[in-house]
């Protein structure tokens, strides 16, 4: 037992205020069944006092007892200790109130001995002592203190009874007693631990907890933020939708009446000087079409209604169409502009393929102010790539992913529109998600770029995709022709164009003048503005035509309007859809469907 008796006796550091206080609290939350157990083994001592005669001694002894409790309890029932000590006071004071329970306890061997007790009450005595003091381990348990402080009071005034009495046999009770003292102070040790063990964990338990809460919390918080940004992305996104629809719907509707103007204008005796300004007037009638092309471009695949269409096609006919649009305006920048031929056909959809390498095109041109540009195809395992090579200012490496953001443009700090809107790439690479494929760029700055656009590889029968030849289509002589625009200048461009055609043209404002108004024969056609005033579309106009004339009655919507929900309502009627300002050609095209 040395090795125990020195553990159990080593000096004693008392655990920091936060623990020390859990350690107090679980002996004072268990005082009152506690004391209410020492208080009935107190009563029961009666019996041992009688059997000696000295039940007056007792009554005093018990008395004392009864009142020292009660006194205690109600000091810790009340909240005094606790609200106004610390908890290394309360651990103190709890020493102190344990110690006199123990003197209590110990001086009744020495009461039965003065009373003339023999040595086998004064061992009974010994054992129900020895049995309150173990009961004693499990109320104060938690804090090896409190109970040492007990068990080292009790014990020794145990065997001053037995020391008074002499003899040999008390001498070997007075021995076993102080081994039993060693293994409570040591028991009582071990159970110490254990109780700080859990105490610990319980703190670790809740340190977790409220991680996991603040985590937790923080989460909600950044998902929160997340989701008004989000949303303010998304309205912001809805607002530029709406404002670009409502631009350029209000843009296309002069630049389309325009348009038609200058078709009609073309057709009728010019002089020289006059047939230059009218080149020059549909030169720039041109370059705003295009811009507004290019927004159109971006509002469909923002709306999402371009569809793919993929089949067999050769690329020959795709970049000589273009190549034959290009040409002339790299050579008025004094550019080298080569086309190498190909025999390589993809598989993808050649009008969307042709709008990608159109803004390739537009872009090499756009920005190449000396050198040239290079358009060529080669084949790359089961694909082929589309090169378009230039000279121009090239494109520092931090810019190599940003240039196929919207709006974003190199070397336009003053905003010169005749550099594009910067919409062209956005454009690219929107299109590209849509055909599923692949578009890289390599620059270097200063010397130029090369951007790349990888497409599947055609595999059976290529069908020619230059589709019809403008100075092939029939003539639309005699056809019966019905405009519905609210806007007089339109109306008056469009009837004019259809009557140099050769058209029956009749021109109405809206959906009620074309419903009041008798016709000999019914219209053999429809074109109509999408937006008419006073809410009406031209879907209620053309839904009200074909009740009237039978769902076989071919329409043409012509639209500025770039919202996508409005694109998508046009395309659900199922007539042709034409965007403003279009060309005389796409309106013939779209007449004779």
């Amino acid at each position: 037992m040395p090795d125990a008796a020195t553990a159990a006796l080593m000096p004693y550091r008392f655990e920091s205020d936060r623990y020390l206080d859990v350690q107090v609290q679980l002996i004072e939350t268990q005082m009152g069944s506690a004391f209410f157990g020492s208080w009935v083994g107190a009563a029961l001592m009666a019996l041992i006092f009688h059997m000696v005669d000295a039940l007056p001694l007792w009554g005093v002894w018990f008395g004392a007892y009864s009142v020292y409790l009660l006194a205690v309890f109600m000091a810790y029932r009340t909240g005094w200790v606790r609200h106004r000590l610390s908890p290394r006071e309360r651990a103190w004071l709890m020493m102190g109130v344990m110690s006199l329970i123990g003197a209590f306890w110990g001086v009744t061997t020495w009461m039965v001995q003065s009373a003339g007790g023999d040595l086998s009450t004064l061992f009974l005595i010994g054992c129900v002592v020895a049995g309150v003091s173990a009961a004693a381990m499990g109320f104060c348990n938690s804090c090896w203190p409190v109970s040492a402080a007990h068990y080292l009071t009790v014990v020794p005034l145990i065997n001053v009874g037995f020391f008074l009495h002499g003899g040999p046999h008390a001498t070997v009770f007075t021995v076993f007693s102080l081994v039993y003292l060693l293994f409570l102070l040591k028991f009582s040790s071990v159970a110490e631990v254990s109780a700080k063990q859990s105490i610990r964990l319980r703190f670790e338990n809740t340190e977790l907890v409220e991680r996991l809460r603040q985590q937790t919390a923080q989460a909600d918080e950044a998902r929160t933020q997340a989701e008004a940004a989000r949303a303010q992305a998304e309205a912001a996104s809805t607002d530029k939708s709406r404002f670009m629809a409502a631009a350029s719907h209000d843009l296309r509707q002069p630049i389309h009446a325009l348009g038609l103007f200058l078709e009609a204008l073309g057709v009728t005796p010019l002089t020289d000087r006059q047939r230059g300004i009218f080149e020059n007037a549909v030169a720039a009638w041109e370059a705003s079409r295009s811009m507004l092309g290019t927004l159109l471009d971006y509002s469909r695949l923002d709306a999402g209604v371009v569809h793919f269409a993929p089949r067999n096609f050769s690329l020959q006919a795709v970049l000589a169409e273009l190549g034959r649009e290009y040409a002339p305006q790299a050579e008025n920048k004094n550019l080298v502009f080569r086309l190498r031929d190909t025999c390589l056909a993809a598989c993808s959809d050649p009008a969307l393929v042709s709008l990608i390498v159109r803004n390739l095109m537009a872009n090499a041109v756009r920005y190449t102010e000396h050198g040239g540009i290079l358009v060529g195809v080669r084949k790359r395992g089961p694909s082929l790539v589309v090169e378009v090579w230039d000279t121009g200012i090239g494109i520092h490496a931090d810019n190599q992913q940003r240039i196929f953001k919207e709006f974003f443009q190199l070397d336009n700090l003053e905003r010169d529109h005749t550099k594009g809107l910067g919409l062209g790439l956005a454009i690219v690479q929107g299109l590209s998600r849509v055909i599923g494929a692949r578009v890289g760029v390599y620059s270097v700055v200063g010397r130029g770029s090369v951007f790349r656009l990888e497409l599947p590889l055609a595999v059976g029968a290529v069908v020619d995709a230059q589709g019809l030849d403008r100075r092939q289509l029939p003539r639309v002589q005699g056809l019966r022709v019905l405009v519905v625009d609210d806007e007089q200048a339109v109306r008056d461009s469009m009837q004019q164009l259809l009557t140099l055609w050769g058209c029956e043209c009749t021109v109405a404002a809206n959906l009620h003048d074309t419903l009041t108004r008798n016709f000999d024969r019914p219209p053999q056609a429809v074109v109509t503005d999408y937006r008419l005033q006073n809410g009406v579309t031209g879907k209620d106009v053309i839904q009200a035509l074909r009740q009237r004339w039978g769902p076989a009655l071919h329409c043409v919507i012509v639209t500025g309007d770039t919202a996508p929900d409005r694109l998508r309502d046009a395309v659900d009627t199922g007539a042709v859809l034409l965007h403003k300002p279009l060309t005389a050609n796409q309106l013939l095209h779209a007449l004779v469907v």
